[in-house]
């Protein structure tokens, strides 16, 4: 009945003037798939594994090429033989670790949400095919191994309707509607998003600690300048005399400059060894937050250090200026 039931929905949508593909699956791309089955090799366990449950439409609504084998077709249904399709990461990760040649037409065991849901089977599946890539997390976290089980194998009471139009969708939505609402009157609709909106909500989400950790590095480095040239007017201010002194005795003002520019360097040079050491021990955390560029990528680390030291160097500024001014008739007058 299941079976049966999604291949009337996919005609009909395929039906509708303007829908050039139609698919169903519990999942979309880039969106978050929460659900870890287990997968085994010969009764030894290969690690959590990805769980989608699609249509026979799915990889062609979405142009997935093929790496190996076939796709899901509409022969496999409850009755056949159990079948998934896997994606590359996942078959390498048979054929490094389970020792595998070649994944498909292999059969592995998979903890499978049963048709009660709240159940789970252990059951065989027959590897029939191997999908080249499909961008399933965000794109700066590498390929989790993902299986794709047949939904007419294994049904789901929630489904998502992947319909790809040929005109503007908002425009054959009512007609879309309509023809979910000829096979059930009463299967209701939730959201309506085209992919980019799936795809901005996803990287939105994800970025959104990423933003949070700029922002505290920027807060940060604003109280480190803040900070420095605190310390720096502070030094300036206690030793006036002596500077006054030395400009009294021939020193010249840009002598005076540049002690205090390098007293800021050298500061700016301990803050940037221990936030390097800082970077390193961190590596793992900070990949986790980083899209196509290594937690100790030497450009990335260099332009970062570069603006460290812009930042300390127009925060020294002032206090040297200041120090640089002093006139030494007006000291002495003072230490007087």
């Amino acid at each position: 009945r299941a079976a049966g039931f999604y291949e009337s929905i996919a005609e009909r949508l395929h039906a509708v003037p303007g829908v050039a593909r139609a698919a169903l699956s519990t999942h979309l791309p880039l969106e978050w798939i929460n659900n870890g089955e287990r997968l085994f090799v010969e009764g030894v366990e290969q690690g959590a594994v990805r769980f989608k449950r699609v249509d026979p439409g799915y990889f062609e609504a979405f142009d997935i090429p093929f790496a190996a084998g076939r796709g899901i077709s509409r022969r496999d249904r409850g009755g056949a033989r159990r079948v998934i399709v896997i994606n590359e990461a996942l078959a390498r990760r048979l054929v490094d670790v389970a020792g595998m040649k070649d994944a498909v037409g292999q059969t592995v065991n998979l903890t499978c949400p049963a048709y009660a849901e709240e159940d789970s089977i252990k059951a065989p599946f027959e590897i029939v095919g191997v999908i080249r890539s499909e961008r399933v997390d965000v794109p700066w976290q590498p390929d989790p191994p993902v299986v794709y089980v047949p939904l007419a194998q294994v049904p789901s009471r929630g489904v998502k309707l992947v319909v790809r139009t040929e005109p503007d969708a908002a425009s054959i939505m009512p007609s879309i509607r309509e023809a979910v609402g000829q096979v059930d009157s009463n299967l209701p609709l939730g959201d309506v998003a085209t992919m980019s909106q799936v795809q901005a909500r996803t990287l939105s989400a994800a970025s959104r600690p990423a933003s949070v950790i700029g922002a505290f590095a920027f807060v940060a480095s604003l109280l480190a300048a803040l900070g420095l040239y605190g310390v720096l007017a502070h030094a300036v201010t206690l030793q006036r005399g002596e500077i006054g002194i030395r400009m009294a005795l021939g020193a010249q003002p840009r002598n005076v400059l540049s002690q205090v520019l390098r007293s800021a360097g050298s500061m700016v040079a301990a803050g940037l060894v221990l936030g390097l050491i800082g970077a390193f021990a961190l590596t793992r955390v900070l990949e986790s937050l980083l899209f196509q560029v290594s937690p100790v990528d030497p450009l990335a680390l260099a332009m970062a250090c570069v603006s460290m030291i812009a930042v300390g160097l127009l925060a020294a500024f002032v206090p040297a200026c200041r120090a640089a001014g002093v006139d030494p008739v007006t000291v002495l007058r003072e230490q007087g």
